[in-house]
């Protein structure tokens, strides 16, 4: 993503988007992020959005993000809805760290391991995480790297 960047901020593309280029394409209607910035810094980060045709998709965006840890954006020239989740676990941050770069239709992008989107989901613990599996599982894994991430992203406030 352009937007962080240009921002120098560490983050990869995770979601549907994530699971369609990892494992079978799916629709998605959005595109999920998680970046890897200290709260302290976020309304700096949000500032520089809009040079990228990002925008607050909701009033009050930042006191939001302070509550949830997720940004509410949208790319308004595509009118797509971003949802920018700031990551605070180890777990998250060592993801962050290993993603790999993968080309989408000529663009270079960042993308978790299977491994660790298959734990992002687990942790979320969102309705749509089972057919994430169902869409990954065929994927070879490494069992090792999957168990060790699950065991540190369990401490999450809910």
């Amino acid at each position: 993503m352009g937007w962080l960047d240009a921002a120098h901020i560490p983050s990869m593309i995770i979601g549907g988007v994530a699971a369609s280029v990892l494992g079978r394409p799916r629709l998605t209607q959005d595109v999920d992020a998680l970046a890897i910035l200290a709260e302290s810094d976020w309304a700096e980060a949000s500032r520089l959005a809009p040079q990228f045709n990002i925008l607050p998709r909701i009033d009050n965006a930042l006191q939001f993000a302070k509550r949830s840890h997720v940004l509410l954006m949208r790319h308004t020239a595509s009118g797509i809805d971003v949802d920018l989740t700031f990551g605070e676990l180890p777990f998250e941050r060592a993801a962050v760290a290993n993603c790999e770069i993968h080309d989408v239709g000529g663009i270079r992008v960042r993308l978790p391991r299977v491994e660790d989107l298959l734990v992002m989901k687990a942790i979320a613990r969102r309705p749509r995480m089972s057919k994430t599996f169902r869409d990954c599982w065929p994927l070879t894994l490494s069992w090792t790297s999957l168990l060790r991430g699950a065991g540190s992203g369990s401490s999450r406030p809910p």
